[in-house]
């Protein structure tokens, strides 16, 4: 084991060095990103969220679209997002990049707003490329494979040489010596969260290589009457009113394409989602791919997003995300400093009376 350290600790020590930077910003970003909706609820209550009405309809997907094209009647729709929370805005994203929010019981328009011009979007945008586009995305997802590394070369790090030492391999004391406190945190804490640090690395790779496969299924272009109701009778044919969580409805973007609808209903488990194509213009159903159908596998790399954010365990989880993102932040920190006070630190002090140099892995030990 001492050989196989001797041979992991340079790739794990360059290797943070390199990365470390890279991953605090994606470490901080993601522990802001863990409560989106909380500080979205706080920061734009006026524009995201009415008063809830009970038992009163919801808009129509027709009053929607026609809400929009009184508004800008060229405006290009690229997706209507209906949500099961009652306090929640219709979303209308454009093509143009603009978010329309509604009122879901009137359909009235509450505000038309940039998405360029979004904070949190800009944080998204900050975790996932750097602000650098399609380069920063292949920085951070190389980067996430080296951090993958680092964990565990970390652990091997960690084991420790005599059985009878395990059990303070498991403990952070302060032990009053800040260099000795410092390398605990980073090697015991890093432990502790290894796991959990591990599941986020795998499912932001997920995220990140995401590849939507194309229906080789077509409209068949031909005359229809009344357009803009084949949304809502798409809708209905595979929507019973059981309780969602989000309804998508991603309209035809050119006129051979299928009118979409992705409903993901109400759960505390796995991601239950079912995907349909309908023909743009008689409304027939072409397409499904319904949740039911899907294995556990296959559910549980479809809820990588609400894994990655802990928003798949409700507030807890979202909790602990931010905790793992902490620990994700610490790591880079923690190790700098060991490597900068073993650099730094004058020779006389670094040896005991004995004249042997003194190491943190030996006084953690003792």
């Amino acid at each position: 084991m001492n050989r196989i350290k001797q041979l992991v600790a340079p790739v794990h020590l360059w290797l943070g060095l390199g990365s470390g930077l890279i991953l605090v910003i994606v470490a901080i970003t993601g522990c802001i990103w863990a409560f989106e909706e909380e500080i979205r609820y706080v920061t734009q209550r006026e524009t995201l969220y009415v008063t809830p009405v009970p038992g009163a309809s919801r808009a129509s997907v027709e009053a929607v679209t026609e809400a929009i094209s009184q508004l800008e009647p060229k405006i290009k729709i690229n997706q209507i997002r209906l949500f099961g929370e009652p306090g929640k805005a219709i979303n209308v994203y454009s093509k143009d990049k603009q978010l329309i929010t509604l009122n879901p019981y009137t359909a009235e328009i509450i505000a038309v707003r940039s998405t360029e011009n979004d904070p949190m979007l800009t944080i998204l945008s900050l975790h996932r490329t750097l602000l650098l586009g399609d380069i920063g995305k292949k920085i951070i997802y190389w980067n996430t494979w080296v951090f993958i590394v680092m964990l565990v070369s970390g652990l091997i790090l960690w084991v420790p040489r005599k059985i009878n030492q395990w059990r303070k391999y498991f403990t952070v004391r302060n032990c009053g010596n800040r260099k000795v406190y410092n390398y605990k945190l980073h090697s015991v804490g890093g432990m502790y969260f290894a796991p959990l640090l591990l599941l986020t690395a795998v499912t932001g790779l997920s995220i990140a290589t995401h590849s939507s496969t194309k229906d080789t299924t077509q409209s068949v272009v031909r005359p229809v009457t009344h357009p803009e109701r084949l949304a809502d009778v798409a809708l209905g044919s595979v929507w019973k009113g059981e309780p969602f969580e989000s309804i998508r409805v991603i309209p035809a973007k050119d006129s051979t394409d299928l009118l979409r609808v992705t409903i993901r209903y109400a759960t505390s488990n796995f991601r239950k989602e079912s995907s349909f194509g309908f023909d743009q213009y008689s409304g027939a159903l072409l397409v499904a791919k319904r949740h039911a159908e899907q294995s556990g596998w296959e559910k549980f790399w479809k809820s990588d997003f609400e894994i990655h954010t802990g928003r798949i365990w409700g507030l807890p989880g979202k909790i602990l995300a931010f905790f793992t993102g902490l620990a994700a932040l610490m790591l880079p920190v923690t190790g700098f400093l060991l490597w900068y006070w073993k650099r730094r630190a004058p020779k006389a002090a670094t040896r005991k009376k004995t004249g042997k140099p003194i190491r943190i892995e030996s006084v953690v030990q003792e």
